[in-house]
């Protein structure tokens, strides 16, 4: 399933999402409830923040805010796991994103494996992209455009 993105908010209707990823994330399959934070002061970027006894938050960028074209091919597995069809509203789509200094300022972001979360369910999922090649773990953001 190819989704792409736009220049339309991805961001969450809320201030704060209730969201779910049974999974977990790629290598901390642990982590599974989350709220998702939008914050004006730290737009474009979310904080996706685990909630339960281990508490961490993970900075997230929505790529259609910090990328002219970023095109997702995702398995028809993880499309279907995610109830995501063409027809269906699109997902909400984060990347994490890593601050790798402050001096001089560098961030990167996950481009290879994005979050999507379905919407209506707020189900959400990391995926490894079908297209991973075309893309960097370590994307790093044009900051003087953020």
């Amino acid at each position: 399933m190819q989704i792409h993105t736009t220049n339309e908010s991805l961001q969450p209707a809320a201030e704060k999402a209730e969201v779910t990823i049974p999974s977990g994330l790629i290598g901390l399959s642990h982590l599974t409830s989350f709220q998702i934070i939008a914050d004006p002061d730290i737009s474009p970027f979310v904080v996706l923040r685990h909630q339960g006894e281990e508490e961490m938050d993970f900075l997230a960028v929505d790529p259609s805010k910090v990328l002219k074209e970023y095109n997702l091919e995702v398995s028809d597995a993880d499309a279907e796991e995610l109830g995501l069809s063409l027809s269906g509203k699109s997902p909400l789509i984060l990347n994490v994103a890593i601050i790798q200094s402050t001096e001089p300022p560098k961030i990167t972001a996950n481009l290879m494996a994005p979050i999507l979360f379905n919407r209506e369910t707020g189900m959400g999922r990391q995926v490894l992209l079908e297209n991973s090649s075309s893309y960097s773990a370590e994307h790093q953001l044009d900051i003087a455009t953020l």
